[in-house]
């Protein structure tokens, strides 16, 4: 019955987004052609046969060729797989809401893409939830688009469904160009810049609900056949701006997320590998669904005024530029922090992650951050080119901010530190267990021998600095 009045609605319609593609199908223009399909996917128009005494002998037919994946993919069977999708179980939008607005068709794009991955490893639970508003300490939110949960993995996606070619100098640029593929052209806002508040927004939330930190991926699936030119250098920046990021259109939304899954898979079953800090164990997923209840279960009338009500008084579009310190703890400890005054994060030395940076790190009147911690001391500076943020960053990541030699400003990290510099160094702030062992468990997937970065003999020292603490505690 849904598919039926849907499909007679949408009929109605001067034009609709495609719910295979995301691209706009100009229904009175398509007619004019005599193009029956999507000019971008070849997806079968919705037209005027598809009334009701046409629809039942087209349903039935569908029935009929359960099985033979040949089957072709018609307008009926898009509309009634989005009857039995989750995206509609979670917002109750009708379908003909949904293809009439390029934003909805992007994010329900995002779970057909989901999905198929999804098939792929049945053995393994996975989870996704839409337009979740992540509460801030300003009296703000952020707005995610979906999140899927897998393990102690959390995919935090931005969708967007643009027609055309995006285009960039670097990666992590504050604007990039796009044109369409009529040829009509704009500045966008850096759509990761964007969703990396979101991973900020979220880490934040969490901060203080878990005993262990998800491993969060930036990631902005571009529907509409949107495509980025990739013929860009690769700099350290845009780690450090933008997180673990991933860009996919909904062509290959899938296979990224097969391959990420099937990556982190692969790690978590290599010989040597320490099960003791979190993976694709599903305790961890429920670990994290549990502390997003409150979010979670928000009903989306509920959701939809406060976007609508910030719609209508956006002062704060969540375009904050960040300020960035480099600091030295007792003059051997490097730590690189970060804020925009909503959100706060540290890298601390080795890592290459950023982490919530409350109760750690906390700005003071005069501007200058400074450590909850008093038995430390650090010695700050502002960080106000991108040259010195990069070797500011590298340093603090790898312990050498170029192959070549040291960068001016910064020196060196103490190869021969003593065992309370090295506990300092890798677990500052951990004064109880829960603390601890979060942070070994995060320090473990950067540093164990078997992993994609893992150097042993850091991993030998960072063993050594927990033992060492953890016998105190």
């Amino acid at each position: 019955m849904l598919t039926r009045q849907s499909a007679e609605k949408i009929a109605e319609e001067p034009g609709y987004f495609c719910f295979n593609c995301g691209c706009y199908i100009d229904s009175d223009l398509a007619q004019q052609e005599g193009r029956g399909v999507c000019s971008a996917c070849g997806t079968t128009v919705i037209r005027e046969y598809l009334r009701p005494q046409n629809l039942l002998g087209n349903l039935a037919k569908k029935f009929s060729s359960v099985g033979n994946h040949n089957t072709p993919l018609t307008p009926e069977k898009l509309i009634y797989n989005y009857y039995g999708s989750l995206y509609y179980q979670q917002t109750g939008y009708p379908f003909e809401e949904v293809a009439v607005d390029k934003e909805k068709t992007g994010k329900y794009l995002v779970e057909v893409g989901y999905q198929k991955a999804r098939a792929s490893f049945k053995s393994y639970r996975t989870y996704i939830f839409f337009n979740v508003l992540i509460p801030e300490e300003n009296g703000s939110f952020q707005e995610i688009d979906a999140i899927v949960v897998f393990g102690s993995m959390i995919y935090v996606i931005e969708a967007k469904n643009r027609s055309g070619m995006y285009s960039m100098n670097g990666l992590a640029e504050e604007y990039w160009d796009f044109e369409s593929y009529d040829g009509e052209k704009a500045k966008v806002y850096n759509p990761l810049l964007q969703n990396n508040e979101h991973v900020a927004a979220l880490q934040h939330y969490l901060r203080d609900k878990l005993d262990f930190e998800p491993f969060f991926f930036n990631f902005v699936s571009l529907a509409g056949n949107g495509t980025v030119n990739w013929n860009i250098p690769i700099d350290p920046l845009d780690e450090l701006k933008l997180g673990c990021w991933r860009v996919t259109n909904n062509v290959s939304i899938e296979k990224t997320f097969t391959d990420d899954f099937g990556v982190f898979l692969q790690k978590m079953m290599a010989p040597g590998y320490d099960d003791g800090f979190p993976d694709y164990d599903d305790k961890y997923a429920q670990m994290i669904l549990k502390a997003m209840e409150p979010v979670l279960n928000e009903p989306m009338e509920e959701r939809d005024r406060k976007i609508a009500e910030r719609e209508s008084n956006k002062d704060d579009k969540g375009q904050r530029p960040y300020s960035y310190f480099f600091g030295m703890i007792n003059g051997s400890v490097p730590i690189l922090y970060r804020t925009n005054h909503v959100h706060s994060q540290v890298i601390y030395a080795y890592t290459g992650r950023w982490s919530s940076a409350y109760n750690v790190v906390n700005l003071g009147e005069n501007g200058e951050p400074y450590l909850t911690d008093e038995s430390a001391t650090v010695e700050w500076s502002a960080i106000n080119t991108e040259e010195d943020l990069r070797n500011a960053f590298l340093f603090v990541k790898n312990g050498n901010p170029q192959a070549d030699g040291q960068a001016s400003g910064y020196g060196d990290s103490a190869p021969n530190a003593s065992i309370s510099e090295f506990e300092s160094m890798f677990f500052h702030g951990c004064n109880d267990l829960a603390t601890l062992n979060a942070r070994y468990k995060n320090l473990c997937k950067t540093f164990h021998p078997d992993g994609a970065s893992g150097d042993e003999e850091t991993f030998k020292k960072m063993q050594k600095a927990y033992e060492s603490i953890k016998a105190r505690l």
